[in-house]
């Protein structure tokens, strides 16, 4: 009896979330508008210093922390190519994207698209574009972020959209007070990261089953 209990009390809390884990992985591709818009008391030059990606500018590399090298690859249209650490800074993991330069006017202005990241070309559809806009006003600067692409999924949308607000937050942080990162900050190492879920996984089928235990560590 109390066995049937717990059963259907885990069953209430599993189905749930693997119908919530069914939601963000369904795939369903589709072409959409995220807008992040920040205040940030600096100009609107100090603003663009940090946001475009130059190997030659301290600033930009130092906002742009996890970016190993930025260089040219093409002049018409002009292409950047820029490798990435995807790793959380422990430089395992490498992934090199190339954007095309659709715009540009400095310090108000750019435009770019991504046509290649890893192997991939136009992995966020062909009409994909990342516009920045910068509008100095008194004391403060309108610094507004506009991505448009195709998200292959839900969860895909959701996570794209929060990466782009904490980028937006890193942003104005840099620019005030130079502490900013374009990416978040994390210091479990890849290895650590592993142990942790195996150790989740191991415990969760010794109490469930591995199926339920599987469902558990998904969601």
């Amino acid at each position: 009896m109390f066995g049937d209990y717990t059963l259907h009390v885990w069953m209430a809390i599993v189905i749930p979330f693997a119908g919530y884990l069914v939601a963000l992985l369904w795939p369903r591709r589709r072409f959409r508008t995220i807008t992040v818009r920040r205040l940030i008391p600096a100009p609107a030059e100090h603003i663009w210093n940090a946001y475009i990606s130059d190997g030659d500018n301290p600033l930009s590399m130092a906002f742009h922390d996890t970016a190993v090298s930025v260089k040219t690859i093409g002049t018409d249209p002009e292409i950047i190519e820029i490798v990435t650490d995807i790793s959380g800074r422990h430089g395992t993991h490498l992934v090199t994207e190339q954007h095309e330069i659709l715009a540009s006017e400095r310090p108000y202005y750019h435009a770019h698209r991504c046509v290649r990241a890893g192997d991939e070309a136009f992995p966020a559809g062909r009409n994909n574009k990342s516009e920045m806009r910068l509008v100095e006003e008194p004391h403060t600067t309108v610094a507004t972020l506009t991505w448009q692409g195709e998200t292959a999924t839900w969860g895909g949308f959701h996570l794209h959209r929060r990466g782009l607000n904490h980028y937006m937050d890193g942003l104005q942080s840099y620019c005030v007070n130079g502490k900013g990162r374009s990416q978040p900050t994390t210091s479990r190492s890849p290895w650590k990261s592993l142990g942790l879920t195996a150790a989740a996984l191991a415990s969760f089928s010794v109490l469930f089953g591995w199926f339920l235990g599987l469902l558990l560590l998904a969601a």
